[in-house]
């Protein structure tokens, strides 16, 4: 039988990044590749227009994809097409050239390099079926023109519709004349070892944090005022921040530990953990993972990691907040942008008896909720 071919195509002129590939970006048609034996293959402009030329690379080419794509050995089957350029002329004439030997057509967000693309497809293929992942929010959805001729047909030529948290999902299904799933980012741990739960028991008083430290997006500021205030009446708790820490962020992190001096000792910034076997391991020896975040869009996937690990999770109302703590089953929700109140929450949480059925119940949950196979085999389904 015939091999259904997925194609997934970058929205923007960039080619697709480095962690897009272990991202819902990458890992949808991956595990549609490996999984569902489907010709995978990812389509963006050229990393290297003078070293890489337009073409198709697989993983005999792997040497050279590794260059640009130090992910791409977790992902090596899933093959890459380079574009001449990201336009949308190109991008268009590549949908043109070879519609009919398309199943399943991957969109990402609302992006103008996208509008066209579904209907120049349909128009050529009507059997095939277009998968879109909106990559939305409350705020971003509230911005767009919905009765747009151009997004209209977008979304009318789309045969699966999808946001990543529920409550996004529920209002654009409820304000909107599409029906749009909730099909969460979900977590995929390529070391099948790091599946199995690590005893409460045997995990440390660390509450985490993953991300880009010191946007505005990330409100770090918030969670650093906050463990300041709470660190007195939680003496054996440390909090560990993994990422990239902007340059601006630095004299506000230097201001609070002049402010509050035995933070130094408590709070450690690890940088940014690429490993993806070492970034697991912070995870499975934590205990509480921690977000002050303003804006997601959608489910973030550091708290999807998060909850699959076993981690009680201390969270800002973002559109996800519900759906990574099970409604409370698993964590706390605070207020946006407020430190005292996620001050309260994390001590609560820390000092709390159900702590450990916080993390047992965050491991099951995310075993289903966020497990990634379970995802891409829905949206197969329903394609």
């Amino acid at each position: 039988m015939k091999r259904k071919r997925v194609v997934a195509i970058a929205p923007y002129s960039r080619p697709w990044s480095n962690v897009e590939l272990i991202k819902d970006c990458g890992l949808i048609p991956y595990l549609l590749y490996r999984e569902h034996s489907c010709d995978s293959v990812m389509v963006c402009s050229t990393p290297d227009a003078d070293a890489l030329p337009p073409s198709i690379y697989d993983s005999c080419d792997e040497d050279i994809l590794s260059v640009y794509f130090p992910y791409y050995h977790l992902v090596s089957g899933e093959k890459f097409e380079f574009l001449p350029d990201g336009s949308v002329e190109t991008k268009q004439q590549y949908i043109i050239n070879y519609a009919n030997d398309i199943d399943i057509l991957i969109l990402r967000g609302v992006y103008a390099d996208n509008l066209t693309l579904p209907y120049i497809y349909k128009t050529l293929n009507p059997r095939g079926k277009i998968y879109c992942g909106l990559d939305m929010n409350t705020s971003w959805m509230r911005k767009i023109d919905w009765t747009n001729g151009a997004i209209v047909s977008y979304m009318d030529n789309t045969d699966l519709l999808a946001t990543s948290c529920t409550r996004t999902a529920e209002l654009m299904t409820s304000e909107l004349p599409w029906d749009i799933k909730c099909i969460p980012n979900g977590s995929y741990n390529f070391n099948a070892k790091f599946n199995e739960y690590v005893d409460f028991d045997k995990r440390e008083n660390i509450i985490i944090t993953v991300g880009r430290l010191g946007t505005i997006q990330k409100a770090t500021d918030i969670l650093l005022l906050a463990f300041a205030i709470a660190s007195p009446s939680l003496p054996s708790w440390k909090l560990e921040l993994i990422g990239n820490v902007e340059e601006s962020f630095m004299p506000v992190v230097n201001q609070i530990f002049s402010a509050f001096p035995d933070l130094r000792e408590k709070v450690v910034f690890t940088g940014p953990i690429n490993d993806r076997t070492a970034l697991a391991r912070e995870y499975r020896r934590a205990k509480i993972f921690a977000l002050t975040s303003v804006l997601e869009g959608g489910t973030p996937n550091a708290a999807a990691d998060a909850v699959s690990a076993g981690l009680a999770t201390c969270i800002t109302d973002i559109d996800a907040s519900s759906d990574i703590t099970d409604y409370g089953r698993c964590g706390l929700v605070s207020p946006i942008d407020d430190y005292e109140a996620f001050a309260r929450s994390l001590i609560t949480l820390c000092q709390s008896h159900e702590l450990k059925q916080y993390s047992e119940h965050a491991y099951s949950y995310g075993k289903t909720f966020y497990n990634m196979s379970r995802i891409v085999n829905t949206i197969y389904d329903q394609l």
